[in-house]
């Protein structure tokens, strides 16, 4: 082959062994860049999005697998091991994830942040509503089994839902509403068989339903008016959290010390299972911003919900739960409205995200 100058003749030919020629002129060498450049970023779009996707995956896995994991133990630390007591249950959580940022500054993996008094005062509704929402749900277990717990829960979907129209004027599709009206059935009919006890558990089911409810509304809300990344997230809630934690354990006085020192159930298996424990609030904790971050408020609310069916089932399994035929019918409602309602969001997330690969218009030469 037999390359002419290009920076001397305006028009490029390429003899080849037939000594037939083509030539290429200024219009069709610009368009031919054109074409190289879009395939370049096109190429670079699509490295970012899989990318992006491969994050947006791992968060989600991340934030399932520790949402049921904590679920679980906190369930066993009540039921299993009789360690009825939230307050310690949260005070070792935040105590654990104190120690974990400390390890990190301490290797040099990770600088802590520097609060600011505006951001701390912004963030504090957030954390108060964080540790009633937990406390709720701690006491939810002394009543209530993992499945009915599970059930009710679904509920704080339609209340969610509620209030983002209320406060920030969001719609929902007929068929959101559809879905969330079967769940809502699915928890009444569930609560038809409580007895006198476990009215107690529906009562802080209730409160939970409420307090998680205003703890994601007033999220949205506080997240933009701050610039938080996903770890100095973690690090003002725990760090706002842990002394409101300990000043309740203070206020017990000597109840609250009794209550560690006539526990009779240590054992390595139950400090394994603390530990476990305080890990998985961590991760969830974690996650849970990291969800939102990489994928949408409207994606974490899908697996948040779906999430619910394999916890369901673990702890019927785990737990060796008995359930009688309304509670089954109970459970298959509510995880038909969770299957609707996810689907439903799904299909609607779906037209409401743009094309994987870029879309270039074609225009035609003058």
């Amino acid at each position: 082959y037999h390359a002419i100058n290009t920076t001397t003749h305006p028009v490029y030919a390429i003899s080849v062994h037939s000594n037939r020629s083509f030539a290429m002129s200024p219009v069709s060498q610009k368009r031919v860049t054109s074409s190289l450049v879009a395939s370049s970023r096109s190429t670079a779009s699509v490295k970012q999005t899989l990318t992006r996707n491969a994050l947006a995956i791992s968060s989600v896995v991340l934030y399932c697998a520790s949402s049921c994991l904590t679920t679980l133990s906190n369930k066993a630390l009540i039921t299993a091991y009789q360690f009825d007591f939230p307050l310690w249950i949260m005070f070792f959580q935040h105590l654990m994830t104190a120690m974990i940022f400390l390890l990190l500054a301490l290797f040099r993996l990770y600088q802590l942040p520097k609060l600011k008094l505006t951001a701390v005062i912004a963030w504090l509704p957030v954390t108060l509503l964080f540790l009633a929402m937990i406390y709720t749900s701690q006491k939810s277990f002394e009543y209530l089994h993992v499945p009915t717990y599970t059930v009710f829960k679904n509920t704080c979907t339609f209340v969610i839902t509620i209030g983002d129209h209320i406060f920030y004027d969001n719609t929902s599709s007929p068929m959101v509403w559809l879905a969330e009206v079967v769940m809502v059935i699915g928890s009444l009919v569930a609560g038809a068989e409580l007895g006198a006890n476990a009215s107690k558990g529906y009562a802080w089911m209730t409160a939970n339903i409420l307090v998680t409810a205003m703890y994601v509304l007033y999220l949205k809300q506080v997240q933009k008016s701050t610039s938080f990344t996903r770890m100095e997230t973690v690090f003002c809630n725990n760090t706002i959290a842990m002394p409101f934690v300990g000043w309740l354990l203070v206020m017990q006085g000597r109840t609250a010390i009794t209550e560690l020192s006539q526990f009779d159930g240590y054992s390595p298996t139950f400090l394994l299972l603390l530990f476990f424990n305080c890990i998985t609030g961590f991760l969830l904790n974690f996650s849970c911003f990291w969800t939102i971050q990489q994928t949408s408020p409207t994606t974490y609310t899908i697996m948040g919900t779906f999430n619910k069916i394999p916890l369901t089932i673990l702890g019927v399994v785990l737990f060796h739960v008995t359930l009688s035929n309304t509670q089954i019918t109970s459970l298959l409602i509510g995880m038909f409205g969770t299957i609707l309602y996810a689907w439903t969001r799904y299909k609607e997330d779906k037209l409401n995200t743009p094309p994987l690969l870029p879309v270039f218009e074609k225009k035609n030469d003058e």
